[in-house]
């Protein structure tokens, strides 16, 4: 029987998130904690620094987002200088070193049995049990936060892919909080998603905003989740050069860009015009009384235009 676990794997160079032990904790307001040590914390922000297999990095929060912060006392932290990261697997701590992580197999041995696995197993061969934990269904969360090509990136997420691989996981949960970024690093990032199309489920979890660039995930994504008030779109690509021809580069590159989302949403069954309009400025996209959508107005009555030709399409 198959169960389903949500794991908190680390994720490479991609909106990185660590684990350390001991650790400064950030609780945001909608209850997601990082851990790391605070270098900063004043009324407009807080900056905590992470490492993950000794690269270090930061990442900012803006102060009406933090909900709390917990301090390690000092001689906490000297006392657990030598003990190794953890990984949570099933809501269980495995104690592995950074080198660990291409080999782990995906399968919690005995020492990581709750009470509750316990219970479920009694009477089980050892054999019997192992193959219970063969079938279970595995996720990896990775966040997408910040800028795309600057906090995270195409090549961040190849990485982070092939550790889910290595993993066993197959549901991905892309968690999205991202304001967009360069859109030649999203185009990367759909061939990356493509490249593993066939091992993961996709998940889009529309955190506070898939703006831009940013985008890219939710239009990939088998299935999207979009909290109340996050915003998704706005996918329109421009150069800040207002010299001669910039206009016309902008509009040739939006057409290539918008196909290339509109295609790959298309391919996981959203409607491809509802993608296009968020990049390009004139097209439009109508909704007719049975939810069918339209690039122009449909002849049936009680159809409701979503997006005009002169503006850029933002949905909540």
């Amino acid at each position: 029987m198959k169960r389903s676990f949500l794991i908190s794997v680390l994720t490479v160079m991609l909106s990185l998130a660590s684990f350390l032990a001991p650790a400064d904790i950030v609780t945001l307001k909608d209850g997601t904690t990082h851990e790391g040590k605070v270098i900063e914390e004043n009324g407009a922000q807080v900056i905590i620094e992470i490492s993950i297999a000794n690269i270090k990095t930061t990442k900012t929060f803006p102060r009406y987002k933090v909900r709390s912060i917990e301090y390690t006392p000092a001689e906490e932290i000297e006392e657990e200088a030598d003990t190794p990261p953890s990984i949570p697997t099933s809501g269980v701590e495995r104690e592995q070193t950074p080198t660990d992580l291409g080999d782990a197999p995906g399968i919690p041995d005995d020492s990581d049995e709750t009470d509750e696995e316990n219970a479920d197993e009694e009477g089980m061969s050892r054999a019997e049990r192992l193959a219970a934990r063969r079938n279970r269904t595995l996720y990896i969360v990775i966040p997408v936060e910040g800028m795309i090509g600057e906090q995270t990136s195409a090549d961040g997420l190849r990485n982070a892919l092939r550790l889910a691989s290595r993993q066993r996981a197959e549901h991905v949960v892309f968690t999205i909080d991202s304001p967009g970024g360069y859109v030649y690093d999203a185009v990367e990032t759909l061939k990356v998603l493509k490249e593993f199309d066939d091992a993961f489920v996709y998940h889009a979890l529309v955190i506070e905003g898939a703006i831009s660039a940013a985008s890219v995930y939710v239009a990939a994504a088998d299935r999207i989740w979009v909290r109340p008030d996050a915003r998704v779109g706005g996918a329109v690509a421009y150069t800040s050069d207002n010299t001669s021809g910039a206009a016309e580069v902008d509009a040739k590159f939006n057409s290539i860009w918008a196909a290339e989302i509109a295609a790959r949403a298309e391919s996981k069954g959203h409607p491809p015009e509802v993608f296009r309009a968020m990049v390009e400025p004139g097209a439009e996209v109508w909704m007719d009384a049975e939810g069918e959508i339209y690039a122009s107005r449909p002849s049936t009555a009680g159809a409701q235009q979503l997006d005009s030709g002169t503006t850029i399409l933002t949905m909540r």
